[in-house]
């Protein structure tokens, strides 16, 4: 067609059609619910993931959802006898603009080490953990692993920032640093580093979305980041230090004392900052930050987030605080043990869908409700109405 490259769009739906793109010095669109939103979002910033997740709408159908709780009502069943499955296929209605659906579904692990982790002043577990988890889930040997087999979800694993590179071919490799820095000397990231991170979230959304995904669930994988996301939580929701600090992957009592201190002595400075993007890279981690930027591209992109533990919900309390109204677009898969997780999702105003006492992480409570979910979307097309049967 004789057209410089720089005058063309190159529209994919995997991550390799970007990298063609960029080969052939390409502007490049990810595909997604909807071509022309994707082309109006485009127009937002050529560029940038981020700043279209940050100026794109969030949209509310309440038309569609107000039809999805006619057909909920009009079904051989007492009306509201279904419980908080029927608010569910409401509120997936609502996300989506459509009737409710939860597939396909994948989960997004980011995963990330900590600098405030290098020595043993709040977990006594290795750092080289976190790589090596990357590559177990990658593996399909994880927690996670099982899971989601067992719930028909894909996984994706990206690296943000481990100390030790994995070794799966599987793992998306965006490493950032290796590890955040001690934020007891320094802030865990540089403003630039901050935004890289945001930046490959987002873009993570967009990729799923335009590979097909049409439920998004929240996982990471971080040794330490348990400390960041009492910080997060605390300063965001307004708790006590005593309230939001838990014993993570079963830390030793000298140890929790320890960590107690930091948490307590980082609340104490965060204080005197208001904006929470610097609050995210002053205490924050990358995979945390990488999910901020994940959550809040994936709610302008029309498809339901499916929070996990405490440290999704420490994302999804600063993704709020950036984008204010966002929790309209959040499910909140379960409750785990940790003790911010609930002060997490009562400031987001959301239900827990199940409390099995987790705190795994990797995504693990998010990808178990997704069979509850599914169950709850599946009920609209599949159950008979009453008038057909009087």
């Amino acid at each position: 067609m004789n057209l410089a490259p720089e005058k063309t769009i190159y529209v994919g739906d995997v991550g390799t059609d970007k990298q063609a793109a960029e080969s052939a010095g390409m502007d490049f669109l990810y595909t997604s619910t909807n071509i022309l939103k994707a082309f109006e979002d485009f127009n937002l910033d050529s560029k940038s993931a981020w700043t279209r997740a940050l100026l794109a709408d969030i949209d509310s159908y309440r038309d569609a959802a107000e039809t999805t709780q006619e057909k909920i009502d009009a079904l051989i069943k007492p009306i509201g006898s279904l419980g908080r499955l029927e608010s569910l296929a409401v509120k997936i209605s609502a996300i989506t603009g459509e009737s409710p659906k939860v597939d396909p579904a994948a989960v997004c692990v980011f995963v990330a080490d900590h600098g405030v982790a290098r020595d043993e002043s709040v977990t006594p577990w290795p750092q080289k953990i976190t790589s090596l988890m990357a590559d177990v889930i990658s593996d399909g040997k994880a927690g996670i692993s099982s899971i989601a087999h067992s719930s028909d979800v894909y996984i994706e694993v990206v690296n943000v920032g481990t100390i030790e590179k994995p070794i799966s071919a599987a793992v998306k490799n965006y490493p950032i640093a290796e590890g955040t820095q001690d934020f007891r000397v320094q802030p865990a990231m540089s403003s630039d580093q901050l935004i890289a991170a945001l930046e490959i979230g987002a873009q993570s959304a967009e990729r799923l979305v335009a590979g097909g995904s049409r439920t998004l669930c929240t996982g990471e994988v971080g040794i330490g980041n348990t400390t960041s996301s009492a910080i997060l939580i605390a300063s965001f929701c307004s708790a006590e230090s005593n309230k939001v600090t838990g014993y993570g992957s079963g830390i030793p009592e000298d140890i929790f004392q320890s960590k107690l201190n930091i948490v307590t002595s980082a609340l104490n400075q965060s204080k005197l900052l208001s904006d929470p993007l610097e609050i995210l890279a002053k205490y924050g981690g990358f995979e945390i930050a990488a999910l901020v930027g994940f959550i809040i591209r994936a709610a302008t992109l029309k498809v339901p987030i499916i929070l996990d533990g405490v440290i999704t919900l420490a994302a999804a309390v600063a993704a709020n605080k950036i984008r204010p109204g966002i929790s309209k677009n959040l499910i909140a898969g379960h409750c785990s043990a940790e003790p911010a997780s609930a002060i997490a999702i009562k400031h987001l105003s959301l239900e827990p869908i199940l409390d099995l006492d987790l705190r795994l992480g990797e995504g693990t409570g998010a990808v178990l409700a997704i069979p509850i979910i599914r169950a709850a979307c599946n009920m609209t097309k599949n159950m008979g109405e009453l008038k057909d049967y009087l």
